[in-house]
């Protein structure tokens, strides 16, 4: 098994007052490919923030390349996501 490239470890996430993810662990390794599924609103989104750094976590930890969780003072992660914003045929009229 190879070392994981991210490890999220008992992750709390969302907003001051408002918590949508309770716990969340997983591990991905180098070459995985890793799926993050759910229904609108489940917070696949606010996940994926989390794990760039554009917020922080209420809880937990995340690990990115042995190095932490990200945050925007060290500058731009060297990866990125692409939220849907529309781009979904339900969102189309």
């Amino acid at each position: 098994m190879t070392k994981p490239v991210i490890r999220v470890s008992e992750l709390v996430a969302g907003y001051p007052g408002v918590t949508l993810l309770e716990r969340i662990s997983f591990e991905v390794a180098q070459q995985d490919i890793f799926v993050i599924l759910g229904g609108s609103g489940c917070g696949k989104s606010t996940l994926l923030r989390h794990l760039v750094g554009l917020e922080a976590p209420l809880g937990g930890h995340i690990d990115i390349n042995g190095k932490g969780g990200p945050t925007l003072t060290d500058g731009p992660p060297q990866y990125g996501v692409a939220f849907q914003a529309g781009a979904l045929f339900s969102s189309m009229t």
